[in-house]
């Protein structure tokens, strides 16, 4: 039914719940905090060269730019690489993708279930489901860190521009955290292993927005369509959040068309109006799509079968 469309987009309101998986990164996240094996070239030339890498920039008040990507993607593409060494690194970070793109598609409900309990403070139940989570994600957290996967596929002076990018933005980032107001006090280890969980945190935030990009685009712009006040945007999300935490990401059609109609119930005349005008669009292409579809599987005619003409 084409109106359950109107929430199938929706799931990626959750992503925040992306971060449940966090904690497994501290299994992982040793690996690199090795000493950095000196470059062969000049004090001056490898200098010069890490400071272009550098993703470390600050606010006007002195504090680290937080980044919205993981700390090595950013560096990675700061680095000067030729098309073919870009190109190994890439087939690392995509074969990374789809292993982890596939984890959070296939453990919604888990990752679901460990943020609520998160949420809700219940200490005991998030770690059940953290521990669940980590036997689920060990295939992945045996790979190792995206910065030790990227290694053998970079140069060695690359790779190790590369590490000390990261390296230093995630000190610094650590000392941010110690030195925040309020922050409780930790050593430099425990800030380092925080840091950590943030870089799993973004790796499992960005899988969950991939798998649910198109889904999260649609709903955005039928919400933008249907022109909603405040109050009624706020309605339907929640609306929406209680349904994909109620089924775990997976609603059946009943469930789909009863908010559905609990949505439209929220609706104007005129909002309606745009909404069947919207759903009827999307019926007329994908009509479209289907006959174009239908019409290049039809066989074609051989000409070296056709009969011949009576008289020939």
């Amino acid at each position: 039914m084409r109106r359950t469309r109107v929430l199938r987009a929706l799931l990626c309101v959750l992503a925040v719940a992306g971060c449940a998986l966090a904690p497994v990164c501290v299994l992982a996240s040793m690996d690199d905090a090795k000493t950095d094996g000196g470059a062969l070239a000049g004090p001056k030339v490898v200098e010069r060269e890490r400071a272009k890498a550098s993703i470390v920039e600050r606010e006007f008040d002195g504090k680290l730019k937080r980044l919205e990507q993981h700390p090595v993607l950013v560096a990675l593409d700061k680095l000067e690489l030729t098309n073919e060494q870009r190109a190994k690194a890439t087939e690392v970070v995509v074969s990374r993708n789809t292993q982890l793109d596939t984890i959070v598609r296939d453990n919604l409900r888990g990752i679901i279930e460990a943020a609520l309990a998160r949420q809700a403070g219940d200490q005991a139940a998030a770690q059940a489901k953290f521990g669940e989570l980590l036997k689920k994600a060990r295939p992945f957290l045996d790979r190792g860190t995206l910065l030790s996967e990227l290694r053998p596929a970079l140069p060695t002076e690359q790779y190790e521009q590369l590490k000390h990018a990261v390296d230093e933005y995630n000190a610094a980032a650590a000392q941010d955290a110690m030195n925040a107001p309020g922050a409780k006090q930790q050593n430099r280890i425990g800030a380092a292993l925080a840091q950590g969980f943030e870089g799993f945190g973004l790796e499992v935030k960005a899988s969950y927005e991939r798998v649910f990009a198109d889904r999260n685009k649609e709903f955005e712009e039928l919400l933008q369509h249907l022109d909603l006040s405040p109050e009624q945007e706020s309605k339907v999300r929640q609306k929406v959040i209680d349904l994909v935490q109620k089924t775990y990401g997976k609603p059946t059609k009943a469930q789909q068309v009863r908010v559905f109609l609990d949505i439209y119930g929220e609706l104007t005349p005129e909002q309606r109006k745009k909404l069947a005008q919207r759903i009827g669009e999307e019926r007329q292409s994908e009509r479209g799509l289907s006959t174009r579809k239908r019409e290049a599987v039809k066989p074609q005619a051989d000409p070296m079968s056709a009969e011949p003409k009576s008289g020939s």
